[in-house]
């Protein structure tokens, strides 16, 4: 139909325009949530200090605002928006369907690893058919056959945030995982950079473009 080309489009844009997604990261969600076993209470404070830092810094990622800017950074997203796309309220929904939980902190010898689920939008079959339900809804009085290109894409972004807004849109979990040295007296990730491009693939790796 008329409107795959352009959905391929809008997710493509909208999800995998992240800073870093250059890089590839495995994943298993399936296991068992790891631990370590903390002796002191500065042991136990320091654990939960990664924990924090981590939760926070995948959390400012997949924030509303931050998907947001990286919309924005898009030239077509903006021309988007420009022709009257409610790319705020996208990103709103967006951002209301990813979670992150840190499964544990494992204290070593001179490191420190950090595990968390991250959970996110499934961009699959069954978020296919909530799209094409709501697609063949609303297409007749829409009149979608006359519409622009922008007109398209605007149509569509409206039609994608009230799907994403479907309490049973489908999610996704994945694992991530992060190293923690302790430099200068404190405890700190190891490779951000690295991190973050980890984030940013799981941000972006969802969207279903073979339609």
């Amino acid at each position: 139909m008329k409107a795959n080309r352009p959905l391929a489009a809008l997710l493509a844009l909208s999800l995998c325009v992240g800073p870093l997604a250059l890089c590839s990261c495995s994943s298993d969600a399936s296991s068992e949530p790891k631990t370590s076993v903390v002796t002191t209470a500065a042991a136990a404070e320091e654990q939960k200090q990664i924990a924090e830092d981590f939760e926070s810094f995948i959390a400012t990622r997949i924030s509303k605002d931050q998907l947001l800017a990286n919309m924005r950074e898009n030239e077509s997203m903006k021309s988007y928006e420009q022709s009257g796309a409610d790319l705020e309220g996208y990103a709103e929904k967006m951002a209301s369907k990813y979670k992150v939980k840190i499964r544990g902190v494992d204290m070593l010898k001179d490191k420190a690893v950090a595990h968390a689920q991250l959970v996110s939008p499934d961009f699959g079959k069954t978020a296919d058919a909530l799209v094409a339900e709501r697609y063949g809804a609303v297409k007749d009085e829409a009149d979608v056959a006359s519409m622009s290109e922008d007109e398209l894409m605007c149509f569509y972004m409206e039609l994608l945030t009230d799907v994403l807004a479907d309490p049973s849109f489908p999610l996704r979990t994945d694992d991530i995982d992060a190293v923690y040295v302790k430099k200068d007296g404190s405890w700190q990730m190891d490779n951000p950079d690295t991190t973050e491009a980890k984030v940013s693939v799981l941000v972006g790796q969802d969207a279903n473009l073979s339609n």
